[in-house]
């Protein structure tokens, strides 16, 4: 198996690229999509993927959803949402309908993105509550 992938979501193409440079640089490989129907359409064929970095608000599908029904597919993946608008009700919903492993707002700080990979690397393999704890304790 070769290495994991991350899978970064996001409308605006900018910010895709920008994630995706800070994950290379990092040594993650990672593969990009600004419409999640095409992210949802390459999730359902891959096995090796490492974790979901998703916007939340998208004019296709918004976060929730496109997360739920990633985790239809692949209900341990670990979910990072990044977002310009964390609402107590985005919150609460992200919170309550699935499974979120870590919130983080942009601008995002790439130390505390690049943690919690960090954290999600070293529990691969624990199971996901272990995982999400890990990730929130960073």
């Amino acid at each position: 198996m070769g290495k994991l992938v991350i899978v970064v979501v996001d409308d605006q193409l900018l910010v895709v690229n920008a994630i995706k440079r800070v994950l290379h640089v990092a040594g993650y490989e990672s593969q990009g999509f600004t419409d999640p129907t095409l992210a949802l359409k390459y999730i359902e064929k891959k096995t090796d993927l490492f974790v979901l970095i998703t916007d939340y608000n998208m004019p296709q599908m918004m976060g929730d959803e496109f997360i739920c029904e990633v985790q239809k597919i692949h209900p341990h993946l670990p979910c990072v949402v990044i977002t310009g608008v964390a609402t107590r009700e985005m919150i609460t919903k992200l919170t309550t309908t699935v499974k979120v492993t870590r919130i983080l707002s942009k601008p995002w700080n790439t130390n505390v993105l690049l943690g919690v990979l960090e954290t999600l690397k070293e529990s691969h393999g624990k199971n996901p509550e272990e995982l999400k704890r890990g990730a929130k304790d960073k």
